[in-house]
């Protein structure tokens, strides 16, 4: 069967029926919830019914990891069975049926043997195809099981022998050969053949891309063909790695997930398992030394020269987590960073962080293929923010002044030998990073007592005396003729050593990144909508940086989407859905191709208590604004609050604070009041530490506090947005009461934020009804608590307080944009007194229950 025949035998297959409750619950570990079994169906369908973007809502606490692996992992399952299953109608006869429906022309009409023969010359080849594919599955299956079976064996006998291991020690690598001088000079290049040559160019490479398809699936269905070709790949995504973490954990548990073939991709920070280069500070350090390494003449990476193919299958033979996966490359003396990357060619279901997704040259960089995937981007309550800020680049003048000092070394040594039009190109290059530089140096002398600039892209290319050049065509230059590669290859070759200076005093240059591939990422920005983006110019640590601002993050989404057969938003709370729709598929079909679905906590009403506190102990109202958020008299009974409470509240009580600054002001203050003590005699007071390597640390000793108390308890202070307030788990004696203080609004004086808000202004009065910039301010904000106060809640058997301290929240317009679980049973007390009686009532019912 050929490529061609085997697409348009995918869409004449059968839909698939959305299976019923007692097949879903089969898969589980355990007897999943109503809304578990209406979250699988509902998505199984929207992904059969290939919508392209299904938004799924869940509380934290309702086993929304397991319902997403049953439900993608059934469909995947359910699917390739179809795939292999013998269709009723073979491709042959559905085109006849078709031309049958015309009988204009009865002359050209096949003999009836004529007919007979071919397809049943069809059907022989479709069984052939099948049998073959199932064939080598079968093979493929039983290697892979006795690969982890080996596996298992060979990590016991590690553990036993872990001490008397012999420490490793680098290799001598074989001599490299010589780089010539002529590898780094550009070969001819002519724009104007561009448009002639695109054509045949392409023919070109889709026949050849169609004989190698179809090599690989007549000879021997190759293993890769397999999973290239012809299954549904799912790449999970989400923020951390202890959220990929999870997720694998939870695939293990379910009983098709731990059949699937799953590869875990991670930064070298996370899978380099090379002390030389674990024990260095910054990832971009850990980046240059790993490359070092790989193309050094004396030592290589022991680790990478022991790579091969077996090492694939055994990170393929069963599921493993990024540290997993870090460990198995220590004990088979193999790099699990680029074997990780070798393995995810083969597998069903590859977990990445959000930026190895959304980026499009890391996933072009890892040669991930979205085609007809399906793709799950969890917790994507900041999956707009992370979008804008992976393509929001920066240009800096350092990155300009090496750049043309580069580009000047390469012309002084290839200038007479280069071809065609690489001098117009270059010279246009050369224009353009002459325009930035003096950009930079007339605004250090203009703008002394302003410390920053905002434009838009039009305005800047004007200033810059740069709208006559084709960026576009600069853009494909660069491309094409691989000007940045070429150039890093020179300048390591030639003036090495003075970059290897530069570098080491600054941590931002990397030596195996182009400065000019910088440069070109920035002028790719300027070819962008006007509407699209602003240029902010700024001076920070005595250097101009450019800046692009993304303020439309759809068209550098769509791609992603377009490529997909489903994208799958998921998390706790994505209210309001409409920030999605509009600012990442504005241009979809919303009742055609856009699934929402939104579901209820799984805990009893009677298991959360939360309230709205407006008013302190004596009357002062809560008003946590900007204007007022250090007035002594509200801080007072907010301290006195605290002490109520934290008498109240059994075991840990989580608060958060809008920010660290705020935090720090708020405790020196109690501090200096005598209220910090008070509240010690109670409770132990813990606070987030601004080093995330700190956090795990602070967060054992809170645990430990808690279960050595002798009922006492612990305090820990918080911030939203923070370290702790998103991927923690406070259930049952660590988070039995959560309190908010205030709202985190942001800054609204930030250049980011107040062009963001012009452009949903503008574009609200183009489009009806779509959210204004006020309202995405306050959508931004509200987030953001519910991500704090859904750290407590985690499971159906849980119980917590949560408490809502400042006099807004009681507002309709803001209530409502807190979880719809939680605020359909909110409250508000009229006085302080009855505030704490019925917390006390509370949790003195809770302790006769339990």
């Amino acid at each position: 069967m050929k490529s061609q025949d085997f697409e348009e035998y995918k869409k004449n297959l059968e839909p698939l029926d959305t299976p019923p409750n007692e097949e879903f619950t089969k898969l589980f570990p355990f007897q999943p919830y109503s809304i578990q079994l209406n979250f699988m169906s509902n998505l199984y369908k929207a992904i059969e019914d290939k919508k392209k973007v299904v938004i799924l809502e869940s509380p934290t606490g309702t086993g929304k990891s397991l319902s997403l692996i049953c439900s993608v992992t059934k469909w995947l399952n359910d699917n390739e069975e179809r795939l292999l299953k013998p269709p009723k109608k073979t491709n042959f006869s559905i085109s006849l049926a078709k031309d049958d429906e015309n009988k204009d022309n009865k002359k050209n009409k096949i003999p009836l043997w004529a007919l007979e023969h071919f397809e049943k010359k069809e059907i022989q080849e479709r069984n052939d195809f099948f049998e073959r594919i199932k064939k080598q599955k079968a093979i493929q299956k039983e290697k892979l099981q006795k690969i982890k079976e080996n596996e298992t064996k060979r990590k016991r006998i590690y553990e036993q022998d872990n001490n008397k291991k012999k420490k490793i020690k680098l290799e001598d690598s074989k001599e490299e050969e010589e780089t010539t001088e002529e590898s780094f000079l550009l070969d001819e290049y002519d724009s104007d053949k561009e448009l002639n040559n695109s054509v045949s160019k392409i023919k070109k490479e889709l026949d050849n891309f169609f004989k190698i398809i179809i090599i690989i699936i007549i000879i021997g269905i190759i293993g890769i063909g397999i999973g290239i070709t012809i299954f549904v790949k799912v790449y999970y995504s989400s923020r951390t790695h202890s959220q990929i973490s999870q997720f694998t954990f939870e695939l293990k548990r379910s009983e098709l997930g731990k059949t699937m073939k799953c590869v875990s991709l991670g930064s070298r920070k996370n899978l380099c398992v090379n002390p030389k280069v674990r024990n260095l500070t910054s990832l971009n350090r850990m980046n240059d030394k790993c490359l070092d390494m790989n193309e050094g003449k004396k030592t290589k990476c022991h680790y990478l020269c022991n790579e091969n193919e077996e090492f694939k299958d055994v990170i393929l033979s069963d599921i493993y987590d990024i540290e997993e996966l870090a460990s198995l490359g220590i004990r088979h003396e193999n790099c699990p960073y680029y074997g990780s990357r070798s393995a995810s060619k083969m597998a069903q279901i590859i977990t990445l962080p959000y930026n190895l997704l959304i980026q499009k040259s890391s996933r072009e960089a890892l040669g991930l293929d979205l085609k007809d995937s399906i793709i799950i981007f969890d917790e994507a309550h900041n999956i707009i923010d992370t979008i804008t800020n992976t393509y929001s680049f920066m240009l800096d003048s350092d990155m300009i002044d090496r750049t043309i000092s580069d580009i000047n070394e390469y012309l002084g040594k290839y200038e007479k030998r280069l071809k065609g039009k690489n001098i117009m190109y270059i010279q246009q290059i050369i224009v353009i990073l002459k325009a930035l530089k003096n950009y930079y140096t007339d605004f250090k002398k203009e703008y002394k007592n302003k410390k920053s600039y905002l434009s838009t892209i039009n305005e800047f290319l004007i200033k810059l005396n740069i709208d006559h050049i084709n960026l576009l065509k600069v853009k494909k230059y660069l491309e094409t003729s691989r000007l940045p590669q070429k150039l890093l290859g020179f300048t390591k070759k030639y003036i090495n050593k003075i970059i290897q200076e530069e570098d080491d005093e600054n941590e931002g240059f990397s030596r195996h990144v182009s400065p000019l591939m910088v440069v070109e990422n920035f002028i790719f920005t300027l070819s962008n909508q006007d509407k699209d983006g602003r240029i902010l110019v700024y001076e920070e640590n005595k250097a101009v940086v450019f800046k692009y601002l993304l303020l439309n993050p759809s068209n550098s989404f769509k791609s992603i989407v377009d490529e997909a057969r489903t994208v799958v938003l998921a998390g706790g709370t994505l209210e309001p859905i409409s920030d999605f729709i509009e600012q990442l598929f504005p241009y979809l079909n919303k009742e055609k191709e856009i699934a929402h679905y939104s579901y209820d906590h799984v805990i009893d009403s009677s298991s959360l208590l939360t309230m709205v506190i407006e008013k302190g102990p004596l009357g002062s109202p809560f008003l946590f604004n900007y204007e007022n958020r250090n007035n002594p008299k509200m801080l007072k009974e907010l301290g006195q609050l605290i002490i109520n409470v934290v008498n109240v509240i059994p075991d840990g009580v989580v608060l958060f604070f809008p920010s660290y600054h705020y935090l720090n002001e708020v405790w020196e203050f109690l501090n200096n009041h005598g209220y910090i003590r008070q509240i010690e005699n109670k409770k132990r007071i813990f606070k987030e530490p601004r080093n995330s390597k700190l956090v795990e640390k602070t967060l054992t000793e809170y645990s430990q506090e808690i279960n050595n108390s002798n009922g006492k308890g612990a305090l820990l202070l918080c911030v939203v947005g923070g370290k702790m307030s998103e991927g923690i788990n406070f259930s049952d004696k660590l988070g039995r009461g959560v309190i908010v203080i205030g709202l985190p609004f942001a800054n609204k004086e930030s250049y980011e934020l107040k062009e963001k808000m012009k452009y949903l202004d503008n574009q609200s009065k183009i489009i009806k009804n779509s959210t204004t910039g006020n309202e995405y301010y306050e959508n931004l904000c509200m987030r953001a608590v519910n991500q704090s106060i859904g750290r407590a809640i985690r499971h159906k058997n849980d119980y917590a307080c949560v408490l809502l301290l400042d006099k807004r929240i009681s507002q309709p317009r803001i209530k409502n944009k807190l979880p719809k679980w939680m605020s359909k049973d909110i409250q508000t007390p009229q006085s302080y007194g009855l505030f704490i009686g019925k917390m006390a009532k509370f949790f003195k019912q809770k302790k006769l229950n339990n």
